[in-house]
């Protein structure tokens, strides 16, 4: 009984290192199908949070305190909320703006500052409710009572291909 020839156990090997090299290309384009199905999940919750937090605020707003409008290539809205009754009258909060403006983070990593942030202005005080939207991302209409407010945020994946998520939220007027 004869043992394997060089040549046999040469094959064997040429043969595990496809199948072993194979498996681990599988599973590199896994891991980074995963990393960018999380990195996106992530924009698309935070897209929705400050989407949630926006409507929250202008199903309140005062309908003749509503003005819609343009600033640096995106939406920008400004409206008073009624903050309680007072002598029988609504009692409106200080004017809020939401806006977009010029962001110094470069979240889609194209060497340039090209992205906007969404921000709450009241009172001389801004909030800065989320770094990375695209420009001209934010869009608002009105029709009627209702407010349509959309929303594109970006962030980037391991090889640096744009991530986008749009999100978008119809409200009625209450006040």
């Amino acid at each position: 009984m004869r043992g394997f020839s060089f040549i046999e156990i040469l094959i064997a090997v040429a043969i595990l290192a496809l199948v072993l090299g194979a498996t681990y290309a599988v599973l590199a384009s896994s891991m980074r199908s995963y990393t960018n199905q999380s990195n996106l999940a992530a924009v698309q919750e935070r897209a929705r949070q400050v989407m949630d937090e926006m409507i929250k605020e202008l199903r309140m707003a005062d309908k003749d305190t509503l003005i819609i409008g343009q600033l640096n290539g995106s939406g920008r809205i400004d409206c008073a909320v009624a903050t309680g009754y007072a002598g029988g009258k609504v009692v409106l909060s200080t004017p809020i703006q939401y806006q977009c403006e010029p962001s110094p983070v470069d979240a889609n990593n194209n060497g340039q500052q090209d992205e906007s942030r969404l921000v709450r202005i009241q009172e001389g005080r801004t909030l800065v409710l989320c770094q990375s939207v695209k420009t001209g991302g934010l869009t608002i209409t009105r029709t009627g009572n209702n407010l349509t407010v959309k929303l594109e945020v970006i962030a980037t994946d391991e090889a640096n291909r744009e991530l986008s998520t749009v999100v978008e939220s119809s409200v009625t007027l209450r006040n």
